[in-house]
């Protein structure tokens, strides 16, 4: 009797570890533009990545998930203070506007105010904000969409829900982590990401706690 194997829900991880530093896993090419690898325990897990006026890009979404029914981001971040506009990870960078089809950046009033999009063609939007922290200490940020609503949690609690049916719109833009389109031009993220991960379906709470307690952790 043959069986057929589960279809891989992970789309890629970064965990910064290895030989290279930056590492896309399952064959997945990242672009390391200056972003440095650093270690000690000012990580969470291993080696993490330090953002200074510098980004990551992963081509692999320029075409590629749009047809995606479900579709999840999970990271940890660490940010002390800095400008008021910080993109975390961005998929409109060769467009015009940051908040446009899936995005999750800090923003004004303060560096703290986390906010979440998804956008699908028939400009459908789904907006989530938050008050984090940008207190100098880890923090573990999922957005889950399930082809019903868009969930992000914080640190494994729910911070919100919104409904949004998709399909998620696709920019013909490459995912970028660290950077997002502002007034000013750029806003780059200026602290610390770890044990970054895409997947092609929605983490339940379960997971996001799982992941929230062993970082490095991916399904």
């Amino acid at each position: 009797m043959y069986i057929v194997p589960a279809e891989k829900r992970l789309i890629t991880h970064l965990s910064f570890d290895g030989a290279t530093g930056v590492q896309g896993s399952n064959g997945i090419w990242v672009a390391n533009n200056r972003v440095t690898v650093v270690s000690g325990p000012q990580c969470k897990h291993g080696n993490c990545a330090h953002f200074n006026n510098t980004v990551l890009e992963i081509p692999y979404f320029v075409n590629n998930y749009d047809h995606f029914k479900q579709f999840s981001i999970s990271y940890f971040y660490n940010l002390c203070g800095g400008p008021f506009n910080q993109g975390l990870v961005i998929n409109n960078m060769c467009g015009t506007n940051p908040t446009d089809k899936c995005s999750i950046y800090l923003s004004s009033p303060a560096p703290d105010m986390l906010k979440a999009h998804l956008k699908s063609s028939g400009h459908v939007l789904a907006e989530a904000s938050y008050m984090t922290a940008n207190d100098c200490s880890w923090h573990h940020v999922v957005m889950s969409w399930d082809g019903k609503s868009m969930r992000v949690y914080v640190d494994a609690h729910l911070r919100a829900n919104k409904p949004f049916t998709g399909p998620i719109a696709n920019t013909k833009c490459p995912m970028i982590i660290g950077n997002m389109i502002c007034p000013s031009g750029s806003c780059h993220f200026e602290g610390l990401m770890d044990e970054i991960s895409f997947y092609k379906s929605a983490l339940t709470l379960k997971e996001v706690k799982t992941i929230k307690k062993f970082p490095g952790t991916t399904y």
